[in-house]
């Protein structure tokens, strides 16, 4: 392993962030950093990264975690605290980290936090933050780096969440000071947020409801199914997957079983209408945002929520494009301008599904009767 006075291969993995790839991009800083330490002799840092823009850790971070496995980093940084507002349940986190810890892929955390969570802290924030602790991972609060330097979020970013190249710099600086640490054979830095309090987390979650208890809880499970280079269903189509449960579920559980894939969204991106064989059970999910006014890759769930009966019974969920307005949730007008007429409308899927608590096993593209 390329650890502790030797070369280090280093794979950054988050969002939009880690994406970025211009002057403020951390990921070209660092590997400026790299240049010069070549220079100077240093044992090399090699540098890869697998970024999901518009995504979101519990979607793109868990259901690609095995992308990151396959590159056999020494090092990886999970950034996905920069955009990730939302919660994920403890057990999806818990597979991540300890996946990471069974392969020996030491783990730096980064939380280059939003303006809007600069006073505060989020659940997946704390829930990571402590994640880290258990298996003795580094954790860098950019919150806490910047008040020691006398800064503010909007000396660092461009929008409240991405970097502006000073912040890019600042980002590239504190985690390649990490990256010596570890490397040189330091014990990792866990900084955190001023107003975070991990022993009042930590108890907080050990009292939670007794469907988080991990006798009531299910050992999460991942299925993928290769779907191609793409997959694409028009308004006159519907995509049948047959699936089936690959766990039995607890009472009041509320991980249930969930579909992604890779996307390209745009200002073709319908509505869409889901139903679940055999339990009168219909969603609708808006694959269209605020910022399809061009098209882009996005990570995003197809179906969620799902409670598919257990093995050995087989259910089909039926997608297709919903004739409801997909612009009624839009208040962006470019969006609004952007967007085609109904009819041209597209479900655009690429690579593979990847599945949460279920497998599919036969897909079908059909014509609407």
């Amino acid at each position: 392993m390329g650890v502790e006075g030797k070369s280090a291969s280093i794979a950054l993995f988050g969002a939009s962030v880690t994406e970025q790839g211009r002057e403020d991009s951390y990921w070209g800083e660092l590997k400026r950093i790299e240049a010069r330490r070549r220079i100077g002799g240093e044992p090399p840092w090699d540098f890869s990264r697998l970024s999901y823009a518009s995504s979101h850790f519990g979607g793109a971070g868990v259901m690609n975690l095995d992308h990151i496995i396959a590159a056999r980093p020494d090092i990886v940084v999970l950034d996905w605290l920069s955009t990730d507002e939302t919660d994920v349940d403890s057990s999806l986190i818990n597979i991540v980290f300890e996946e990471l810890r069974r392969k020996q892929i030491r783990v730096i955390c980064t939380s280059f936090l939003r303006a809007d969570t600069w006073e505060k802290t989020t659940p997946l924030y704390e829930k990571m933050w402590l994640a880290c602790e258990r298996i003795n991972a580094s954790f860098l609060d950019f919150r806490h780096e910047c008040d020691r330097r006398g800064l503010g979020w909007s000396d660092v970013t461009r929008d409240g969440v991405h970097t502006n190249k000073e912040g890019a710099a600042f980002y590239a600086e504190v985690i390649s000071e990490e990256l010596a640490r570890i490397t040189s054979g330091q014990e990792p830095t866990r900084t955190r947020h001023p107003n975070f309090n991990p022993d009042a987390t930590q108890s907080a979650l050990l009292t939670s409801s007794p469907a988080q208890s991990k006798l009531s809880v299910p050992e999460p499970r991942i299925s993928f199914c290769s779907i191609g280079a793409e997959l694409a269903i028009n308004v006159h189509q519907r995509l049948r997957l047959t699936t089936v449960s690959t766990v039995k579920m607890a009472p009041h559980s509320q991980l249930l079983a969930s579909i992604w894939c890779m996307q390209t969204v745009g200002p073709f991106s319908p509505m869409l209408n889901i139903r679940v064989e055999g339990q009168g059970w219909g969603d609708e999910r808006n694959l269209l945002d605020r910022w399809c006014h061009y098209a882009r890759f996005a990570y995003k769930e197809i179906a969620s929520g799902l409670d598919l009966a257990p093995r050995p019974n087989m259910q089909e969920i039926m997608i297709e494009i919903s004739d409801a307005d997909p612009t009624s949730q839009i208040e962006d007008e470019r969006v609004r301008e952007a967007v085609v007429p109904a009819g041209q409308r597209l479900i655009r899927l690429h690579d593979r599904l990847a599945c949460l608590n279920c497998a599919v096993v036969d897909i079908a593209v059909e014509e609407k009767q």
